[in-house]
């Protein structure tokens, strides 16, 4: 099972925004500081002429009646543009505009359909030689960027790393003056970008009525219904065409780092269900017969499938290339067989936890720990794999020395599964007795690192607490309900937990 990581995060970024929690998004002071940090941040990586402008209290910044290329009239705002100097001075802010940032406190799917027709409003205001792009972002650790392509195909990539991200808005807005300006390289990913028009031919059938953005992403309340009635509509229909318009689009979404599966030929069993075991000896053969990795070996622990009262057998298995059309061979070993040879055995199954099960592998030489959770029975679980990814990215700088290197992540077998895989830094505190002074202290170093960095784990428990086999580091693991928040007093909550858990520990 290869994973292979596409592209370079840098362990450190620079600092994120701290939102006013007791404020609103577009609050005078909150819109201030927003522009002070990017301004500090983003402004001297743009090219000379090049700027940002606050728009957000001009709601009907954008309009569109009665063109050729869109299918209704709408009007509406963003909150930012990144735009040519020259072109405000004029006046004629649209026809300078590069990109639009809209902002939110926290990112929801919806928010998407939002940022991408403000994009392509944006697109038609300006000159054929300018290809506008759309950010949407927390200024933390989610910047989503949006582009268009050939064939009516919205392309999507999410990144977690705030100084790639501006990085990446600054190689963009770069290359967005000429059509034969080269395309943007980013990690392995190139960005090709189209016009409205000749991505989405589409002449327009609307009639008078003027449809508000936020109505594409919002519903509207009885209130603003009355208040827009006579310039809106006075039924669904533009909303209806609203929607519509966006679904013609594909949106193709491409994430950070994402660890690349390669997938194997269909299994051809007679069986219609097919053991774990044989879909796992199946999938390594086609793996070891594949360029893509060397050696792949993969074990696995799993009940007995005769009988519910036996205790689990330990299998495993180690695919070898044949000229024969035979699966690999598969051994068993009786329960409770202890310790294994290494040339029969490379790992063996670590651990089953709320959240998927953990199996001890070999990927590229190194021992990794691959968590795998099943999608097709556990779906409402991604949500928390995907937060787990973005904290491990959020604590780059200390993977390795208080929580495990992540090493890749990634969807498998036709997105029934996830694996998340990081390195194996020892055994969880479940299964130590007592612990000592020096590992007490080490424990509370972890955690408070953590805390530094605005991370709060929630979820503190033996299981994730993780002692080195040396017996010296300690690992902290498991952040699928964590949270980004510097709340002093939620952190001293959590250490005051971890304090009580060890208490008892310590020798």
């Amino acid at each position: 099972m290869p994973l292979k990581y596409n592209g370079y995060t840098p362990k450190h970024d620079i600092d994120f925004y701290h939102w006013r929690s007791d404020t609103a998004e577009n609050n005078p002071q909150q819109r201030k500081d927003i522009n002070i940090y990017l301004n500090h941040y983003l402004k001297p990586k743009l090219p000379e002429g090049v700027i940002i402008l606050d728009v957000s209290s001009k709601r009907d910044f954008f309009s569109v009646t009665n063109n050729p290329l869109f299918p209704f009239n709408i009007r509406g705002g963003t909150d930012l543009i990144l735009v040519e100097e020259g072109a405000v001075e004029t006046g004629l802010v649209q026809a300078g505009i590069r990109a639009i940032i809209e902002l939110k406190k926290n990112v929801q799917d919806n928010h998407a359909k939002q940022v991408i027709i403000e994009m392509l409003i944006a697109d038609l205001c300006v000159s054929d030689e300018i290809k506008v792009f759309g950010v949407l972002t927390d200024l933390v650790n989610t910047w989503n960027f949006y582009w268009i392509e050939k064939e009516r195909r919205i392309k999507s990539m999410r990144l977690s790393h705030r100084e790639k991200a501006l990085d990446l808005i600054s190689q963009l807005v770069s290359t967005t003056q000429k059509k034969e300006s080269k395309n943007v390289t980013f990690g392995n990913i190139k960005v090709y970008r189209e016009k409205v028009k000749q991505a989405f031919p589409v002449k327009n059938d609307s009639d008078n009525d003027i449809a508000r953005i936020e109505d594409l992403y919002d519903d509207m309340s009885t209130e603003e219904i009355r208040e827009y009635e006579m310039q809106v509509y006075s039924d669904r229909c533009i909303r209806e065409k609203l929607l519509f318009f966006v679904r013609e689009f594909s949106v193709v979404t491409i994430h950070e780092r994402q660890a690349k599966i390669y997938i194997s030929k269909t299994l051809d069993l007679q069986s219609n269900n097919p053991t774990v075991l044989k879909a796992y000896a199946y999938l390594a053969k086609q793996a070891k017969e594949q360029p893509f990795c060397e050696h792949p070996d993969i074990i696995i622990r799993l009940s007995n499938e005769n009988s519910q009262s036996e205790p689990p057998q330990r299998y495993s298995f180690r695919a070898r290339k044949n000229n024969s059309n035979s699966a690999p061979q598969v051994r068993t070993e009786p329960p409770g067989s202890g310790n294994f040879q290494s040339g029969n055995f490379v790992g063996e199954y670590l651990g089953y936890g709320r959240s998927g099960t953990t199996f001890s592998c070999k990927y590229n030489g190194q021992d990794i720990a691959l968590k795998l959770t099943d999608l097709s029975k556990k779906k409402f679980l991604l949500p928390e794999l995907l937060k787990e990814i973005e904290i491990y990215h959020f604590l780059a700088d200390l993977q390795g020395l208080f929580i495990p290197k992540l090493v890749g992540y990634g969807y498998m077998w036709d997105k029934m599964f996830f694996a998340i895989a990081t390195t194996i830094v020892g055994k969880s505190l479940e299964h130590s007795i007592t612990i000592n002074r020096i590992q007490e202290q080490n424990a509370y170093k972890a955690l408070i690192e953590i805390h530094r960095h605005n991370v709060i784990h929630n979820d503190i428990r033996k299981e994730n607490i993780i002692l080195s086999n040396d017996r010296k580091s300690v690992f902290i693991i498991d952040f699928g309900l964590a949270t980004i928040d510097n709340n002093k007093v939620k952190q001293q909550k959590e250490m005051d937990q971890l304090r009580c858990l060890l208490k008892e520990m310590v020798a």
